[in-house]
Parts: structure tokens; C-alpha cells; sequence
């Protein structure tokens, strides 16, 4: 069965006007690998992301939202993010993506954070 990001990624190839086999092929990868994305039982890597990003011609953040890896809302997102989603707007493709993944890792890191300020403050909200 498919989570949300198969149903995306179903929906986009769909959109694209061809099929796993037809995407797959764009990207030098398997059709076993894009149903395998398809159907949840696994997940692109980074590097595969960007690929994705490039075929479907969609934003990278995009498919980190449907990945679940960033909130869906931007009012979510912590100020900075936005700050630096609006400037890039713009700018060429390979600083889009370093930035992505600058903002990915600042968003993992706030949440370890996080979470350690709150072990260490001795409150643990399932209490």
C-alpha cells in the first residue's frame, strides 16, 4: 500500500504522462526502485531527490514536504527558513539545493535540541 509520498510521487508521474518504467528510465534507475518508492517501502536518497526534482520539474522542497521531512506549512518553519526560502527564489539550481539541505539539517538539529533541552530540563511530555 502506498504512504503519502507514493500517492505523490504516483500522482506526479501521472502528471509527467508516462509510468514507473518511463520514469525510471529518466533517471538511470530501476522500475523496481520507483515502485518500491511507490509503494513505501522505501525512500530516495538525496542524491535521488535532486534527480526527481530535475524530472518531475517540481522544487526539491517539494518532495522533502512530501517526504514529510519538512512541515507542509510554512508558517512552521522556523524564521531563518523562511527568511532564506524567499531569497532563493531566484538562484541558480545548485545553491537551491545546498540550501535545501543546509535548512534540513538546521531543522534536524533544532529538533535534537529540542529535545535534549527538554530531557535535561527533566519534563518528558508523555508524563
Amino acid at each position: 500500500m502506498a504512504d503519502s509520498f507514493g500517492l505523490w510521487l504516483d500522482n506526479q508521474i501521472q502528471k509527467l504522462g508516462t509510468n514507473k518504467t518511463g520514469l525510471a528510465h529518466m533517471l538511470g534507475l530501476t522500475q523496481s526502485c520507483v515502485s518500491q518508492w511507490v509503494s513505501g517501502a522505501t525512500r530516495p536518497s538525496d542524491r535521488n531527490c535532486r534527480k526527481l526534482a530535475r524530472v518531475l520539474h517540481v522544487n526539491l522542497g517539494d518532495i522533502h514536504r512530501a517526504l514529510g521531512r519538512v512541515p507542509q506549512d510554512e508558517s512552521e518553519w522556523p524564521e531563518p527558513i523562511r527568511r532564506l526560502a524567499y531569497l532563493l527564489v531566484d538562484a541558480p539550481e545548485e545553491h537551491v539545493a545546498l540550501c535545501e539541505r543546509l535548512a534540513l539539517m538546521l531543522a534536524e538539529h533544532e529538533a535534537t535540541y529540542r529535545t535534549g533541552a527538554n530531557s535535561e530540563a527533566g519534563g518528558d511530555e508523555s508524563d
